[in-house]
């Protein structure tokens, strides 16, 4: 039973991890004590090697210069954090080996602990696949990240929603299915269009009719809204694990526009991501329109 698996994976491994970090090895590994203690161990030794934060901006710049990972300023209507990716930003060219697999690193560390304050362990990602070309197809890129997210972060993909993806995107996702377990590959879900996406991602938290989806995804959310994953300090910051309060719109007064109703000149009132609010109050920094 799952608590027989606990307690030997709680003997074996020492008092100093959580209940719920063991149960995350387990829950991967269905439940095999045997084979979830083997999990936890590899990856235990692989943060000896890298510890949280040890992947430096120096060290991926390339893929930081693409500016292709965000997180979006809400939970959804699982309670997850959702990121970002834009898809026709990589540059496959651009970036080395070794970086495909740093990149990743980089990227969980530091969204990770946000997603931890707001008050769920589980994250939901959305691939934007518009308008990608072949140039921007990268089967290296995309086996470290599912690397990394099965083997060193189980259990942290609540969804996965690969948004309007081009014929081209098939022989792609045909070559990961081998590296893809069968818990991972249910999560995955195809979309298409932003009212469709609208629905998968709206926040439960958020006024009926507030725009979840960015404008750069042919939505309503401004771009401006958009966290950089990149600008995300390691650790939440302190006292955002606890509740959220209503807040206005992260920029207000910017992003104007009609509702999903034409009924608006102003977005309705959304509650942001705890941690997000109190990054966006620390940074001037503007997210660049689409490209």
């Amino acid at each position: 039973g799952g608590g027989g698996g606990r307690g030997a994976a709680r003997a074996a491994v020492g008092a100093d991890v959580s209940d719920a970090e063991l149960l995350r090895f387990l829950v991967a590994r269905k439940w095999d004590e045997d084979r979830a203690l083997s999990m936890f161990l590899d990856y235990r030794d692989w943060r000896l090697e890298w510890p949280e934060g040890s992947v430096t901006s120096s060290m991926v710049r390339p893929s930081l210069d693409q500016d292709k990972a965000f997180l979006l300023p809400f939970v959804d209507d699982l309670g997850h954090s959702v990121i970002l990716t834009i898809g026709r930003r990589h540059v496959p060219g651009e970036v080395s080996d070794a970086e495909c697999e740093l990149y990743p690193m980089f990227c969980f560390d530091r969204v990770m602990p946000y997603a931890e304050a707001s008050g769920c362990s589980k994250v939901t990602v959305v691939v934007d696949l518009s308008s990608i070309s072949y140039a921007n197809v990268d089967l290296r890129q995309a086996k470290a990240i599912l690397r990394m997210a099965q083997d060193r972060f189980p259990e942290r993909l609540g969804r996965g929603i690969l948004f309007n993806a081009p014929r081209i995107f098939f022989g792609l996702w045909k070559a990961m299915q081998p590296f893809l377990d069968d818990r991972t590959k249910d999560k995955f879900k195809f979309c298409y269009g932003a009212a469709e996406l609208q629905q998968l991602i709206r926040s439960a938290e958020c006024a009926e009719g507030a725009p979840n989806v960015p404008d750069i995804m042919g939505g309503m959310l401004p771009d401006s809204e958009l966290l950089r994953i990149p600008d995300l300090p390691l650790g939440a910051p302190r006292g955002t694990s606890q509740g959220r309060q209503a807040q206005a719109p992260l920029h207000p007064g910017q992003g104007a526009g009609e509702s999903a109703k034409g009924q608006s000149a102003t977005p309705p009132r959304r509650q942001p991501l705890p941690a997000a609010a109190a990054l966006m109050r620390g940074t001037s920094k503007d997210t660049p329109s689409a490209h």
